[in-house]
């Protein structure tokens, strides 16, 4: 699973992505995410760089997915 923020001037979006398609091609079970809004690390709270805003409502939702994603892996 891999969840990216949007707006994330931190990592960016290029080299995550590129990551992501190598792992796919190895057939490793990926889904991806993106969550527009989102920047560098919106799942902490107590993040202090000023790229960064927490986004409670996309941290539940994360979660959510998070959960639903290794329920669905296989044993």
């Amino acid at each position: 699973l891999a969840i990216l923020g949007g707006r994330d001037d931190i990592v960016g979006r290029t080299q995550p992505r590129a990551a992501i398609e190598a792992l796919k091609a190895r057939g490793a079970p990926i889904a991806l995410h993106v969550f527009e809004t989102a920047t560098h690390a919106f799942d902490e709270p107590d993040a202090r760089h000023p790229q960064v805003r927490y986004d409670a409502a996309l941290t539940r939702r994360a979660q959510e997915l998070a959960g639903a994603f290794l329920r669905a892996l296989p044993p």
